[in-house]
């Protein structure tokens, strides 16, 4: 059995697929990205509510791609995502794959009835059209076809369905026009399929501006529906933990380093080392290794109880005091025990010890603190983070502190 602390991510979180052809809709993409949700990443930061939205542009790799991994990183994502989708079409009906590997087949039955269709229906078919839940949470914008009048004529085949050259060498000129023809069929059916599904379609958009306020003013409607701006106060506490829980997420998700670091951490806990430290200087992704490795740690130790914190989720998260707090808040709670948290940091030190004996001695304590070496704390002579058991006198970069049952009051 495993006991963790609440888990607000889903509660907290939105995520959103974005679903298009790639290269007629770069500019659109790009205007979204700098523009659009940088505005609701803003909205959503003051509602204590991590928005996050997902461009595979940049997250399949030329590896990947050459071993058929581009669909199932595609559905896989969709999946991480739901219920939130957004879908751009213009006049391209996008890249049809030569065939679809054989684990999608196997975990996607649906898919044997549209081995010919292209990538970006294929997402929109397992995002959307295949899964009735996924109403007032996903939406789709066509932009005008007119809007391709405009363009020079060298710029236009990247925006309407029309043999490359490529294409041309590769099939012939008859094979090449008759694929062009009938993608652009494919694509008018996969519009009308999507303007009589009921899902909600925003039409003929002509400009980014015009895109942008559009997808703005669904995607608020849905944050003012699930995180009003006046629902009921959260306590410092619980918005402490969302803050954390949040940083956590979004640094894990830009963590490359690879497999090999969590061994070496996994085989120091599995020492039960009392004190763990890690150093490294600023900028080379500690941050980001420590929220990677604390997201799967769990399901490697059962019968353990997380506290993690990092040092610049909030504007109050240097704050010692309130770490220990927040601490003994969550414990409190999660064993249902009366706790009045007093001022003085050494009574917060002893109730601390007192709340973690509370626990049953079945289960271990993990505590985990990063930018250790960052904590303030308003009365300490020297810096909090040399209160914690392990610390030694030269380890300026000092990181991470695990501590198995037992914690270290100070001498104040």
């Amino acid at each position: 059995m495993e006991i963790r602390l609440k888990n607000t991510r889903q509660n907290r979180e939105i995520r959103v697929f974005i679903s298009s052809t790639f290269l007629d809709m770069q500019k659109e993409r790009d205007y979204l990205l700098k523009n659009s949700f940088l505005k609701l990443k803003a909205l959503c930061e003051k509602r204590s509510v991590s928005f996050k939205e997902v461009d595979l542009r940049w997250g399949i790799t030329e590896e990947e791609s050459r071993q058929g991994r581009v669909l199932p990183i595609c559905l896989e994502e969709i999946n991480h995502c739901r219920p939130y989708f957004i879908g751009l079409l213009g006049e391209r009906y996008g890249w049809v794959p030569d065939q679809i590997p054989k684990q999608v087949v196997d975990q996607e039955k649906w898919v044997k009835k549209h081995r010919h269709k292209s990538v970006t229906e294929l997402e929109i078919l397992h995002g959307v059209l295949n899964d009735p839940h996924m109403a007032e949470h996903a939406f789709f914008y066509f932009r005008d076809p007119d809007v391709l009048n405009s363009l020079p004529e060298q710029e236009r085949s990247r925006y309407e369905e029309r043999p490359s050259p490529e294409d041309i060498q590769r099939l012939g000129l008859k094979k090449a026009v008759n694929q062009s023809s009938q993608k652009k069929k494919q694509l008018a059916q996969l519009k009308h399929q999507i303007r009589k599904s009921g899902f909600k379609v925003r039409e003929n958009f002509k400009s980014l501006r015009e895109l942008g306020a559009l997808v703005e003013k669904d995607l608020i409607s849905i944050i003012n529906a699930k995180f009003p701006e006046d629902e009921e106060n959260l306590s410092e506490h619980t918005l402490e933990a969302i803050a954390q829980e949040t940083f956590c997420i979004q640094k894990s998700e830009i963590y490359i380093g690879g497999e090999k670091y969590f061994e070496q951490l996994n085989a120091l806990i599995d020492q039960e080392n009392p004190f763990i430290n890690i150093s490294g200087e600023s900028g080379v992704g500690k941050s980001a290794f420590l929220a990677a490795w604390v997201s799967r740690a769990p399901a490697k130790y059962p019968g353990t109880i997380w506290l993690t914190h990092f040092v610049g989720a909030s504007s109050r998260s240097s704050d010692y005091k309130q770490i220990l707090k927040r601490f003994i808040h969550e414990l409190a709670g999660r064993y249902h025990l009366s706790v009045d948290l007093p001022q003085d940091l050494k009574d917060i030190h002893l109730i601390f010890q007192r709340v973690l004996e509370k626990i049953p001695k079945t289960f271990r304590v993990v505590i985990l603190i990063d930018s250790l070496n960052t904590l303030s704390a308003q009365g300490l002579s020297k810096g909090a983070h040399s209160h914690f058991p392990g610390y030694t006198a030269g380890t300026g970069l000092c990181m991470f502190a695990i501590c198995f049952r037992q914690f270290q009051r100070p001498a104040l």
